[in-house]
């Protein structure tokens, strides 16, 4: 009966951190080189019959992708990142429990947000225009949980163009 209870419990606490997550990216990445290191084995002869398979676009995009995993005490105010806008980047932004979550841009730490962008539970908004989230002169992306109780958690993803 413990057995079950611990299992029901690990269902809503994700047992994470990001050491365990950086472990298994890398991992996973030594598993991607070794696949494509086979492929150049097989292909040896034809060695540019390999980048037929070598996802470019995804990989460009995903090495110019900067990822910030947040998570946000109940009725807590928190700094997500420092950055400046460019022209041509987009955010993406995924809220990963059950609470809304705001995020807006703000001209430092302490300063006030003018603006919240608002993020339903459990929902993802990809390649949004980073003007929702107030002035993009603002260099302080922040992050706010109204609720009283209940902790929030979300992952942040700037799109470089």
């Amino acid at each position: 009966m413990a057995d079950k209870t611990n299992q029901t419990g690990e269902k809503t606490i994700v047992k994470t951190n990001t050491t365990d997550i950086n472990t298994l990216r890398d991992a996973c990445t030594q598993g991607l080189w070794y696949v494509y290191a086979g492929l150049l084995m097989i292909l040896i002869l034809t060695p540019t019959g390999v980048l037929a398979y070598f996802p470019m676009e995804l990989i460009y995009k995903a090495s110019k992708a900067i990822t910030h995993d947040v998570f946000v005490p109940a009725k807590a105010k928190k700094k997500i990142c420092i950055h400046l806008f460019k022209a041509g980047e987009t955010f993406t932004l995924t809220n990963n429990l059950l609470v809304p979550i705001l995020v807006g841009m703000a001209l430092s730490a302490t300063s006030t947000v003018l603006v919240w962008y608002s993020i339903a539970p459990g929902a993802t908004v990809t390649d949004q225009n980073p003007t929702l989230l107030g002035d993009i002169a603002f260099k302080y992306i922040m992050t706010m949980n109204a609720s009283l109780t209940t902790a929030g958690d979300i992952t942040f993803t700037i799109n470089e163009a």
